[in-house]
């Protein structure tokens, strides 16, 4: 099933047939689907306390575009008295880099072009399931990456947001 969500309407999509004309002409709007995996092509290893999780689990996809551009940037707990703004929030910049603390770890990750976005795509998982980060946020499965680069037309960022 696939919802459609423009502040807090929700529409419920029994076909993407007629999207195109429903979105056309707004300015901000989340398109969201949801179901349970492992899907068939796993955007990556997820992992439970440190050990990778075989198990089922329920996942969602997000495509979100706001009417400007909002932050990236996702510095958790430590964001306070940062000059970066909080993720979702309003950008002054549309380009830069972004900043993200690893959800274990905390330490800085910084990734070129990760600044600020009018679109993202998001994908969420259970409240206690991880991918493996490094050092870096490039954890996607490059057949996804590739998928959505040519689709769009445009490079994507990864980035790293916890609710």
């Amino acid at each position: 099933m696939s919802y459609f969500g423009l502040g807090k309407e929700i529409v419920a999509l029994d076909s993407a047939a007629n999207l195109g004309g429903l979105i056309g002409t707004l300015d901000q709007y989340v398109l969201a689907t949801e179901g349970h995996g492992p899907p068939t092509l796993p955007p990556f290893p997820l992992y439970l306390n440190g050990a990778p999780f075989a198990d089922t689990y329920a996942f969602s996809v997000h495509c979100c575009v706001e009417a400007r551009p909002v932050s990236m940037s996702d510095l958790g707990d430590e964001q306070s008295g940062n000059e970066v703004p909080v993720f979702g929030e309003s950008c002054r910049k549309q380009s830069g880099t972004g900043l993200f603390r690893h959800p274990i770890t905390s330490a800085l990750i910084e990734v070129a072009n990760a600044s600020c976005a009018r679109f993202w795509i998001e994908f969420e998982f259970g409240k206690w399931l991880l991918p493996k980060i490094d050092d870096s946020l490039n954890i996607l499965n490059p057949a996804i990456t590739s998928l959505a680069n040519e689709c769009f037309g445009l490079v994507f960022a990864q980035g790293f947001h916890h609710f």
